[in-house]
Formats: structure tokens, sequence, C-alpha cells
């Protein structure tokens, strides 16, 4: 008796159904309808006469695991890796992609991002790591340039605090001489200031008046 191991997780309201990672070998008469689901990745969906689902890459190769179950739409999970190459000043912003099927085998990488530092600075995303991982496609990580004891973002690289805390995508607390704001939103004119959660922060005046500032940078006065 062939045996099956169906794993099932929920994301959102998606339910992702992983099946025996198998490869299948399919005649053209077998097949009713081939359609390419990710351009990147160039991934096909494959729909064969007796009503099965399957998936193949690039490379031609036909699996009938990692699909997710959603009204008609069936689409392979995808993990994307971006990676900053440094060399001398020219930093280099790398993306590639592994299916989930083989996690561990990723595909030739693509520069999707190239610029020039000053001498003597180093650049990371987030966490001080120059690789980092996920399952977002559209994702344009951030970069942190540091140099000495000062900090930039890779945007607006001529523009140097003392330091930049992420809280939320795209979303940063930039300090200076003792002073902090919220990027491109307020000012840097509140002392210690601090994310209380996802909307409101805590910090205080120069008189040491405390203030609340929302994301939009409205302040609120306790």
């Amino acid at each position: 008796m062939r045996k099956w191991l169906i794993v099932v997780l929920w994301i959102s309201s998606t339910v992702i159904v992983f099946g025996q990672n198998k490869e299948i070998s399919l005649n053209d008469s077998d097949i009713l309808a081939r359609e390419l689901i990710n351009e990147e990745t160039k991934l096909y969906r494959i729909i064969t006469t007796n009503g099965s689902v399957y998936f193949q890459n690039e490379n031609g190769t036909i699996r009938n695991v990692a699909y997710y179950i959603c009204g008609t739409r069936s689409e392979p999970i995808v993990n994307y890796k971006y990676e900053i190459l440094q060399k001398d000043t020219v930093i280099t912003i790398t993306k590639s992609f592994a299916y989930v099927f083989s996690p561990d085998v990723y595909l030739e990488p693509k520069i999707i991002n190239e610029f020039v530092v000053e001498q003597g600075s180093e650049v990371y995303f987030t966490d001080c790591k120059q690789m980092l991982f996920s399952t977002l496609n559209s994702l344009e990580p951030e970069c942190f340039i540091v140099k000495g004891e000062q900090m930039s973002l890779h945007k607006e690289p001529s523009i140097w605090y003392d330091l930049i805390q992420e809280y939320k995508q795209g979303g940063y607390i930039v300090s200076k001489d003792g002073y902090s704001g919220l990027y491109k939103i307020t000012d840097l004119k509140y002392k210690q200031l601090k994310m209380m959660n996802n909307y409101l922060f805590r910090g205080k005046l120069a008189e040491g008046t405390v203030v609340y500032v929302d994301r939009a940078g409205q302040e609120y006065f306790p």
C-alpha cells in the first residue's frame, strides 16, 4: 500500500497542502492545460485530462507538491534570498529563490540594486545581517550604511544618524545628538522616543514634557 504524507498549514485564510515530493512523467496527451503562473521563476501549472494539478519548473521537472488551495488558484511556495555583496566601496544587492520542495537549492541570483558608499563603510540589512530570507517577492529590503559610530540609509547616504531603529518595514526611529524622530514624518525633537504599540510612540520634549506621537506624526499630551 502506498503511503502519503499530508501536512496542512494555516497561513492567514489560505490552506497550504504538501503532498509527497514526487517527480511526475506526463505525455502530451495527458496535459489539458499548461499555464505560466510565475514569470520570474518560470513556473508553470499543468492540469491533466483527469483533473490533477502539477507544477513544472524552468528545467522541465514536473512535481505534485506545494500548492495553495484557494478557490481555483494554485501557486507554489517560493523562498527568496536577498544578499549584500561588498567589494571595497561598491555594494551589490542580489536576489535568488528556491522552491519549497528543494529549500537548499537556490537558483542563479540576479542583481536588483547596486550603489557606491564612502570608503570605510559597511552595509547591512536589519539586525546587522548581510543575508535576508523572505517569502515576499515584492520585498525591497532597506540597507543600513555604518561608518564608525554613525549610520545612514542607502536611499539617503549623505544624512547620518547616531542610531536607526526599524519599527516596521520602511519605518524608522532615527536619532542624533540625543534627539529622535520618525523618519520622514517628524523632526528630531524628542528624547527617549520609544514604540509603545503598533500605532503609538512615547517620548519627551526638550523641557521634559511627556508626549505621545502616532505614526502620522500627530502629538498627544497626557
